[in-house]
């Protein structure tokens, strides 16, 4: 099998087909656009890759395709040598699949022929059907045919597949293959999403030093925030060359993040000591508060001015202490996929939700849940025991939840851990702390990094003991 060669022109693209000796000429008066109007891309720039190949043109998936989405082509076919179709008729066949050539379009005059100096060519029938066939009958006076070029629209599937276009050349009378016969099919359009979301997780560790107002980091003062997702926005897919990226219609070039005209973010997390805030980079004094109008962590970004940050992927999620400061929790704090509003033609897809980080909490960690205020008379007690030879200031309590509505504040301090000793919490003890809660979930934290904390519950009534060992804490720093 002889060998040829293809050229694909969209947006003055050059396409070499596989086993191509030679590269095709690249003609910069190809354009691709919207049915009716092409105005040439990059002033006609090829898009030829360095060392051969080419890129389709890459449509953005959140571009609106309809019955009426066609892109104008220039599909050249150049056979393999300058020699290789002489004098004769032939029938030359153009083919597509993910989109159908415009069948309103049917005229000889829509195959522009290029032969030799010497050489004379005419176009002297079309017929084109429903499957995405074109079919010439083209006579070769004299001289050679160097070249082919079908100009016609293409109208893009509904369900945006991707465009492959080919083709035959044979003989007119008994089909006999010429040059080869068939030409291998090429992309000449194809989809991706255009649009991503992305953010950088920040983790922060609660200091027991603070009762867990601050974190460990330096810096946080309550006239400032502390960023947990930081380089958070939006940006674009990159392809495999410059050219690939994809674009945001079919006439004025690739999708940015300038089409984005709106977007609704939601932090979720503990928000009951810290307030998430959006900033632009390291503008934490000057953060967006959330939109008092809609719930917790709610933000309409089209309303300040850090839209502008999150399309440069610049923007930050701070969280910020609530005044008067109090008793932060372990939590872990995501972005849900924002609720974007794009430019006319353009519809968002959805997004993923992303991880902006955790904020932990220092020391060993016990949890003890079912435990009651004694007001159903049972009396419940949690022994923490110390193993080692040093004394443990600072054992924490966090009631989680309760049955009853408390005002009393979130976290107590229970006070020191002796050397060797123990320290013991009943129900009275924690009425203090909490008030009436009746009854709840309750988290023991123990500032140290030594594991020989051991902790058990007792719940005791009408004479009834009942024991649970919570274990011997290991360090660590975990959401609850």
């Amino acid at each position: 099998m002889s060998m040829k060669k293809i050229l694909m022109a969209a947006v003055a693209v050059s396409v070499m087909s596989a086993g191509a000796v030679s590269a095709a000429t690249i003609s910069t008066s190809t354009t691709i656009g919207m049915t009716g109007s092409a105005p040439s891309y990059a002033g006609g720039t090829s898009i030829l890759r360095t060392g051969g190949g080419y890129e389709p043109y890459t449509i953005a998936n959140e571009v609106n395709i309809d019955a009426n989405s066609a892109v104008k082509s220039n599909i050249v076919i150049s056979p393999s040598s300058a020699t290789a179709i002489a004098a004769g008729t032939y029938l030359i066949t153009y083919n597509v699949t993910g989109g159908t050539f415009d069948n309103a379009v049917s005229s000889t005059s829509n195959l522009v022929l290029t032969t030799s100096v010497d050489g004379s060519a005419t176009v002297n029938s079309v017929s084109v059907n429903s499957t995405g066939t074109y079919s010439f009958i083209v006579t070769v006076a004299s001289g050679y045919l160097t070249s082919m070029a079908l100009q016609v629209p293409i109208r893009l599937g509904l369900t945006k597949a991707t465009v492959v276009v080919g083709g035959s050349i044979v003989s007119a009378v008994g089909a006999v293959d010429v040059d080869g016969g068939d030409i291998a099919p090429v992309t000449i359009v194809d989809y991706r999403d255009g649009l991503t979301f992305s953010a950088t997780p920040v983790n922060h560790v609660l200091t027991l030093a603070s009762s867990y107002m601050y974190f460990a980091d330096s810096g946080f003062f309550p006239s400032v925030g502390k960023p947990i997702g930081s380089s958070v926005g939006f940006g674009v897919t990159a392809g495999a060359a410059v050219s690939d990226t994809p674009f945001k219609d079919f006439i004025s070039g690739p999708l940015t993040t300038a089409s984005i005209t709106a977007a609704k973010l939601v932090v979720a997390g503990d928000l009951a000591a810290f307030d998430a805030r959006i900033a632009a980079a390291n503008g934490y004094s000057n953060a967006q508060a959330p939109d008092s109008a809609l719930a917790p962590g709610t933000f309409l970004a089209a309303s300040a001015n850090n839209l502008t940050s999150l399309k440069a992927k610049t923007a930050t999620i701070v969280l910020k202490p609530k005044t008067p400061d109090k008793s932060g929790n372990a939590s872990a704090y995501t972005l849900a996929a924002p609720v974007v509003t794009l430019a006319s033609g353009l519809t968002a897809l959805e997004f993923n939700t992303l991880d902006l980080g955790l904020v932990s909490l220092e020391g060993n960690q016990f949890y003890a849940a079912w435990v009651g205020d004694g007001s159903n008379g049972i009396n419940y007690s949690v022994r923490i025991g110390n193993r080692t030879t040093a004394a443990i200031s600072d054992v924490l309590v966090t009631l989680l939840n309760s049955t009853n509505t408390v005002t009393a504040q979130a976290t107590c301090n229970l006070g020191t851990l002796a050397a060797s000793g123990e320290l013991v919490i009943n129900s009275a003890r924690l009425q203090t702390c909490f008030g009436a809660f009746g009854r709840g979930d309750f988290r023991f934290t123990v500032n140290t990094l030594d594991s020989g904390v051991t902790a058990k519950m007792r719940s005791v009534s009408a004479g009834v003991v009942n024991e649970i060992s919570l274990g011997g804490g290991t360090y660590s720093a975990q959401k609850d």
